[in-house]
């Protein structure tokens, strides 16, 4: 099965309609709406590929799902990142807003790392607690399917720390001569001729 087929659309299906598609069948595949890991899994992978317009030409004319190169993926955050930077005022850096930018990605990333790893460590250790006489033990298959989504998470969050240290490293390729601008100061009358004083007396 392609991801067109599980999606349950055409090749030549449209953006809206592959987002529409994907929207449908998450809320019923979805862990949290009463669907499993596995079943969820290849619907985001299907989604992912064909909402990318890069993934889904190689997909199409190959087959192949293949994450774009590390490189392409910089230099298209960078393009992001340089045009967010001059759409603003032109009284900033442009390489330092970009720097600042990717520092604090970097900082929320940890934090969500942080979190996660936290997860996963509780959930493993109520998973060794919890037995069962039945068959199948269903608790075992929501914290398994739950694992495996924080796993998934994991790697993407590590993939996405490459991504911005190498962003970190073609950034240091670029140079700018830029000086903070000169504050503005209003006029001020030093010598009033009239003030809340009164006329001046000579």
């Amino acid at each position: 099965m392609n991801h067109y087929d599980r999606l349950g659309i055409k090749p030549d299906a449209t953006d809206a309609e592959i987002k529409r598609a994907y929207r449908s069948k998450a809320t019923k595949t979805h862990p949290d709406k009463g669907g499993s890991a596995e079943e969820f899994a290849p619907i985001a992978t299907a989604y992912e590929t064909l909402s990318d317009p890069n993934r889904r030409l190689l997909y199409d004319a190959t087959g192949q799902d293949q994450r774009p190169p590390i490189e392409q993926e910089v230099q298209q955050v960078l393009l992001n990142l340089f045009n967010e930077a001059l759409s603003g005022s032109d009284d900033i850096s442009v390489i330092a807003f970009v720097r600042e930018k990717v520092k604090t990605a970097d900082q929320r990333l940890a934090e969500e790392r942080k979190k996660l790893k936290t997860r996963q460590k509780r959930l493993k250790t109520k998973r060794a607690k919890i037995k069962s006489t039945s068959v199948v033990n269903l608790v075992h298959m929501v914290i398994d399917g739950e694992l495996k989504n924080i796993e998934a998470g994991l790697a993407q969050m590590k993939h996405q720390a490459e991504v911005q240290k190498a962003i970190m490293t073609e950034i240091d390729a670029y140079s700018e001569d830029w000086k903070a601008p000169a504050p503005q100061f209003s006029e001020i009358y030093l010598y009033p001729t009239s003030s809340i004083f009164g006329d001046f007396k000579r």
